[in-house]
């Protein structure tokens, strides 16, 4: 209802807060689709408490995407993942940008593939 209500304001749409809003958003999809990815490795190795606990944590409040790809995607190899968030953030390896070694995840999924 926040984004609706930002591309309906008198005098025109706010469109930093479209932009945030529309950011937020793509993040919690992002993040509930690890959480999904994580409870289904965990039911299918019964032994991954680890995973049951990292898909428990994404299922409380809203991380920063920069939060959700160093310490859930990266770390637990969700390599897809991994380039779709570099992809959403337009991940530019630039010195200083948040989202760290763009290239593992690629590295990784050229093996595997």
């Amino acid at each position: 209802t926040s984004l609706v209500h930002a591309k309906s304001q008198p005098g025109g749409v706010d469109v930093e807060l479209v932009e945030r809003l529309e950011g937020k958003l793509g993040v919690l999809a992002f993040q509930q689709r690890a959480q999904r990815i994580l409870e289904e490795k965990a039911d299918q190795d019964q032994t991954s408490q680890h995973l049951r606990e990292k898909a428990m944590e994404l299922a409380g409040e809203v991380v920063d995407i920069s939060t959700l790809y160093n310490n859930y995607t990266s770390e637990l190899q969700l390599w897809g993942l991994c380039i779709e968030v570099l992809d959403f953030a337009h991940h530019s390896d630039e010195v200083g940008d948040p989202l760290c070694e763009c290239s593992r995840p690629t590295k990784h999924i050229l093996m595997y593939s």
